[in-house]
């Protein structure tokens, strides 16, 4: 039953986190996949340990281990401040998003530091789109009512691919989720991205379809029940990130394989079974 593999990856994945709960940490996406997971009720994270209470900033994973400048080119950036828009509604932290609107109404949306200003006005830039969807975030936390913000108009795109799809579909889906009335530019990026990855458990989810989605996530090609996946079973450790190709099969270079999380599936199982 899909149920038991979820207890059972779930019995696994504090050995794959770090002191304060970080998942993937030894890589700089980790606010990403820790906000994420974060969200599911039985994994517990210190996400305040990627504040940098100096700037008032995040950081791309805790701050004892920065990523800037040797590991990476920001800070911080869109992908990992949609993993913290994630955490901080469900787990209804309100001082979260008030304190990134205050940041980016004061600092010209820029949440951090780069090395060059293609990256701080690329990866550093918090979108309109994406600051109105933290100011929803605060008013149905019990925070300000800022409309202004809050109307502010979605733009995803329907033709991005890969990991640029994942975020898109990551971000209107939370919006949907809230209660959000989704405009029709972002139900046919929705639509749009299933049809292109109907294998992706979360595309399926975020159309609705709970059915497909539930039995994508029980392919023990992806997510074997009696073990973790590992790169003997598939390239990524967050699939659905990855568009359907050579992520998705195994990479035998890799000896011994790497053992995975899973976190992706308790995500997936999560958002499948939620309320």
């Amino acid at each position: 039953m899909l149920q038991d593999k979820f207890n059972f990856y779930l019995s696994n994945i504090k050995t794959f986190q770090d002191d304060h709960g970080f998942i993937g940490s030894d890589g700089c996406d980790s606010l990403l996949w820790t906000g994420l997971s974060g969200c599911v009720p039985d994994i517990k994270v210190d996400i305040d340990s990627a504040f940098y209470k100096v700037k008032d900033e995040w950081h791309r994973r805790p701050c004892e281990n920065p990523c800037f400048p040797n590991h990476s080119a920001s800070t911080i950036s869109k992908d990992m401040l949609i993993g913290l828009a994630w955490y901080a509604y469900f787990n209804r932290r309100l001082d979260i998003s008030e304190g990134i609107i205050k940041h980016a109404l004061s600092h010209w949306c820029i949440m951090g530091e780069a090395k060059t200003l293609k990256d701080k006005f690329g990866a550093c830039l918090l979108t309109p789109g994406l600051l109105a969807t933290y100011a929803e975030i605060s008013y149905r936390l019990g925070g300000p009512n800022r409309w202004w913000l809050r109307y502010f108009p979605q733009y995803e795109s329907s033709s991005v691919v890969d990991f640029q799809a994942h975020l898109s579909v990551l971000h209107i889906y939370l919006r949907k989720l809230m209660g959000v009335k989704i405009g029709w530019m972002a139900r046919r990026c929705l639509k749009s991205q299933y049809k292109r990855q109907p294998h992706n458990a979360l595309f399926a989810l975020a159309n609705d379809d709970k059915f497909s989605a539930a039995q994508l996530l029980d392919v023990e090609m992806w997510w074997p029940t009696n073990r973790l996946p590992s790169t003997a079973d598939r390239g990524e450790m967050w699939l659905h990130q990855r568009d359907y190709g050579k992520d998705w099969k195994p990479n035998l270079t890799i000896n011994p394989p790497k053992v995975f999380s899973g976190a992706d599936l308790l995500f997936a199982y999560w958002l499948l079974t939620r309320k």
